[in-house]
């Protein structure tokens, strides 16, 4: 200390005050150095750990991917339960693509620590086909038969030939026999697994809460460690849930949750002041008013076509969505339209020399971008002459009293395509009778054809080629007003890393919003710096 003193008596004071500056520098100059080191050499990477927390507007209610038909539980079984195509070493196919062996992956097994055999996916599917457990999935699976091979194989067999149904047996979510085997499919609603499942995805449940009145307020999930696919990042994925999408953003502006996403039309806009990641992925979704074409009136091709040369989807884009990057189409293969077809002169003149003034009921769930969409449908009509009523009703109800019974002038609905190409469900003439959902109950024997022929072409360009004839042909029959395309918004903080479609737009629409969780092993929440 003494020889450090003398050496600092030795300075004068300017002397002094210049040695410590530069003693300064020289050590701000080291520690940005060392840091500049550090960031070249190193990285941050994902790491496990962490709570994500997604906003959902509804509630969950059966969380059994075989018989449920409500979103919620579609998106929480997307994460609780795997698809047969991950659980696969491989799903064979014969020539003719009517016959798919399926082989499991040996040491399986669900988060109870059961083994997952091939008894499992003969219970699910035949789950599926009866009746009493009305499964949305009913008809994809109607007139197929399953059998077990052996405790890790089962063969699939189709009674016609479809190019597609290998990718439904690829999606396909298994559910644990030795958990419903003793339940009647009619009181699996009943049971105490439907909001406490057993599954096999990347997540498990792990506990909710509710209130006084039942209401769901959050559903919390863990990593699954059984899980057979790569261990996702995020520890826990809570899902909060809120009654309507007002209150879904005011928790997102106000941080009580990390995420949202959204089918409806969404002005991202109103985040802009956040720090936030936006992605609109497409979708298979299109939305159209369906004229019933065994009305006695609007079996007129000639009226329908005037009926929609006299609607401006302009009008619409103004009006609704304030060119909100939804997509006007013209057919059901998503052909865009700039307002093509819209001809009001042309209209007119063709409702003028009708004998009597057309009146329609159109028939529209309870939506507000939909009921929306039909009084700016009425407004338009009303100029060139039609006189329209406006029927707003429950989605349930109408389900029960419109399509099931074909009993409406016209209804504003949405399709969704589980494939781009198959057009089937919605287009073939057979499909009119409900649990088809020809909505329209449009029938050419030209486009059934097609649409047939379009299930057997494994060429991908000659089927791109039959699916533009089916638009065309449709086109011009006109069974269907189509409208719009809205993509799936999902909103979510800077801090959520890892999820490839906040950076490019996926290749494939979107046929579920429960896709987005297709990564989300990948996804993360919390980092640590490496050396590279």
């Amino acid at each position: 200390m003494d020889l450090i003193r003398n050496f600092l008596h030795a300075f004068t004071k300017k002397e002094l005050r210049v040695l410590l500056y530069a003693t300064g520098l020289f050590l701000i100059a080291i520690i940005a150095r060392t840091g500049i080191a550090v960031q070249e050499h190193s990285a941050f990477v994902p790491v496990q750990g962490g709570t994500f927390r997604e906003g959902v507007v509804g509630q969950p209610i059966l969380i059994n991917p075989a018989v449920s038909d409500n979103q919620v539980d579609r998106d929480l079984s997307a994460l609780l339960f795997s698809k047969l195509g991950d659980l696969a070493t491989h799903i064979n196919t014969d020539e003719k693509n009517k016959v798919f062996t399926v082989s499991l992956k040996e040491n399986l097994l669900w988060d109870d620590e059961t083994p997952i055999t091939s008894d499992d996916i003969v219970f699910t599917i035949k789950t599926i086909q009866d009746p009493d457990a009305r499964s949305p999935l009913f008809k994809n699976w109607s007139g197929v038969a399953v059998e077990r091979v052996s405790q890790l194989q089962v063969r699939i067999a189709i009674p016609t030939q479809n190019i597609f149904f290998g990718d439904t047996v690829k999606d396909l979510r298994i559910i644990p026999e030795h958990i419903y085997e003793n339940v009647p499919p009619a009181n699996m609603r009943l049971s105490s697994y439907v909001l406490e499942p057993v599954g096999s995805g990347p997540y498990t449940f792990k506990k909710f809460s509710q209130k006084k009145n039942g209401f769901i307020t959050d559903y919390i999930l863990e990593a699954n460690e059984h899980y057979v696919g790569k261990k996702p990042y995020i520890r826990e994925f809570h899902f909060l849930f809120y009654e309507d999408e007002e209150a879904l953003e005011n928790a997102f502006r106000v941080r009580e949750i990390d995420a949202f996403g959204t089918a409806l039309p969404v002005n991202t806009k109103l985040f802009d002041a956040l720090r936030v990641h936006v992605a609109r992925i497409p979708v298979t979704r299109y939305y159209a008013l369906f004229f019933n074409t065994n009305n006695e009136v609007l079996n007129s091709s000639v009226l329908r076509h005037a009926l929609i040369a006299g609607i401006s989807k302009k009008k619409i884009e103004e009006e609704l969505f304030q060119n909100n990057e939804v997509s006007f189409i013209s057919s059901p293969i998503f052909t865009n339209d700039a307002d093509a077809s819209y001809d009001v002169l042309r209209a007119q003149k063709t409702i003028a020399e009708m004998k009597t003034i057309p009146e329609f009921a159109v028939v529209v769930p309870n939506t507000p971008h939909l009921e929306n969409t039909a009084r700016i449908l009425k407004e338009e009509w009303e100029k060139i002459g039609v006189t329209v009523q406006i029927v707003s009703l429950d989605p349930r109800d109408v389900f029960e009293n419109a399509i099931k019974t074909n009993n409406y002038d016209m209804i504003l609905f949405g399709n969704a395509l589980e494939n781009d190409f198959d057009l089937f469900p919605f287009w073939h003439s057979s499909e009119r009778v409900y649990p088809g959902l020809n909505l329209s109950l449009y029938k050419n024997e030209k486009v059934d054809a097609l649409i047939d022929m379009i299930r057997q072409e494994s060429d991908i360009e000659k089927r791109k080629n039959i699916r533009e004839l089916i638009g065309d042909y449709i086109i011009e029959d006109a069974p269907a007003l189509f409208l719009y395309s809205v993509p799936y918004t999902y909103i979510a903080r800077d801090e959520v890393g890892g999820v490839p479609f906040f950076e490019t737009v996926p290749e494939a629409r979107y046929t579920s919003p429960s896709d987005r969780f297709s990564s989300i092993t990948e996804w993360f929440v919390s980092q640590a710096r490496i050396l590279r």
